[in-house]
């Protein structure tokens, strides 16, 4: 299950959990040991979901030395497959999404790379248009589910965090991603064309370092209106 962005949220949905599909489709056995790296094992998330749906049942073992063995099965499946998605939801136990007109503003901690620094400028629009402003650090993993669930319209920078859409498959969803111009990356569009949820992107200008960037208000509040204009 080993690969080298393992212990970030979203590739634990499609680079690690997808290796278990491919496991399953090719039916090896659910006591063979798993090999899981040690920075993964030690993510909060990850120690919920092994204890959930039909991950309770596996072998799971902490790959932190050196592991002898007479057969190692490497799984290397596809990133970005439809399929990744829907067996993490299924492995997962997810709860189903409910009908709801929640609108959520994912933050993103300042002590992160790709800080959005003019933040503080849009929350009082966005608290006016009825978001809530939250951040998924700290959240259990049963929380992270329940809340992206009944979410209807969520803008949010682009990170790990934005996973959890997945949370909403089956239920309609508008997304607006902000972009830092030096990190745009096709994750969540992919999941959005996936399970037609309706999109739109707004690129900030790179300010400071660490990818830190600003947004022009203006821009920002077009495409969010558009994005509320289209959940009617």
């Amino acid at each position: 299950m080993r690969c080298a962005t393992e212990e970030n949220y979203w590739h634990f949905y499609d680079d690690v959990l997808s290796k278990l599909r491919l496991a399953d489709e090719l039916s090896v056995p659910e006591d063979v040991p798993i090999l899981v790296g040690d920075g993964l094992w030690r993510q909060a998330f990850f120690q919920e979901a092994i204890r959930r749906g039909a991950l309770r049942g596996r072998n799971w073992f902490r790959h932190d030395t050196v592991v002898q063995v007479e057969r190692l099965i490497l799984a290397v499946p596809m990133s970005f497959q439809r399929a990744n998605l829907e067996y993490a939801l299924r492995a997962l136990d997810a709860p189903k999404p409910v009908p709801s007109e929640r609108r959520l503003f994912l933050s993103r901690s300042k002590r992160r790379s790709r800080s959005l620094l003019n933040v503080d400028d849009l929350l009082p629009w966005l608290a006016e248009c009825g978001f809530e402003a939250v951040d998924t650090d700290g959240l259990t993993l049963a929380a992270q589910m329940k809340l992206f669930g009944s979410a209807r319209v969520v803008v949010g920078n682009h990170g790990a965090g934005l996973a959890n859409l997945v949370y909403r498959v089956g239920q309609p969803l508008e997304l607006v991603e902000v972009f830092s111009p030096n990190f745009i990356r096709p994750h969540f569009v992919a999941m959005a064309q996936m399970f037609g949820f309706g999109y739109d992107a707004v690129v900030g200008d790179a300010e400071g370092s660490e990818g830190d960037f600003l947004i022009d208000p203006e821009g920002f509040k077009t495409a969010v209106s558009r994005a509320i204009g289209r959940a009617g």
